[in-house]
């Protein structure tokens, strides 16, 4: 069964059944309709929805619809001279007015993981943890990474509940 941590930087070195899940970012799919971009540098509807339609196509059901399922008006005529305030627009049209397309985001990526994926490294905030749970997947606390993996043995703390010389001496007397 897998396990998620939530961390800031992903390890550089992954081990053996580890995975890691970015935070929700749209960049390819910005990249990909990057010859829709208006010239003048700023937003217009129709390269919203179409930059909203292939996120929509690649993480979102078929209920969703580019037209109808976002607002994008408030957006016309913003400046964006770069990919990340498109990026930025694009997180809060999803705020306002579809705010589960984060959750399918990451749901996507779960579902996409690699077959015997024992750790998932989840550069992302708590907030966006939800999928993981309703997947089955539980946190697991960074100290307890290692014996997660078998890098390390599991520390007995405490003392055993019978010695030793307890335990040899019970053991010949059901003899």
């Amino acid at each position: 069964m897998s396990k998620f941590i939530i961390v800031k930087e992903a390890p550089e070195e992954l081990s053996k059944g580890c995975f890691i899940i970015k935070a929700p970012n749209f960049m390819d799919e910005i990249e990909e309709s990057s010859k829709k971009r208006p010239q003048s540098k700023q937003l217009t509807p129709n390269y919203l929805r179409a930059v909203i339609g292939v996120i929509g196509a690649k993480y979102a059901d078929e209920n969703f619809s580019a037209l109808t399922s976002v607002n994008v008006s408030p957006y016309r005529g913003v400046p964006c001279p770069d990919n990340a305030s498109v990026q930025d627009a694009l997180f809060k049209i999803f705020k306002s007015s579809y705010p589960q397309m984060i959750d399918n985001y990451v749901e996507y990526h779960i579902k996409k993981r690699p077959f015997g994926t024992k750790l998932i490294y989840f550069l992302g905030d708590f907030t966006q943890t939800g999928k993981f749970t309703a997947q089955g997947i539980d946190e697991i606390k960074m100290k307890d990474v290692d014996v997660y993996l078998g890098k390390d043995k599991k520390k007995t703390v405490g003392r055993p509940a019978i010695t030793d010389e307890e335990a040899t001496k019970n053991s010949e007397n059901m003899v």
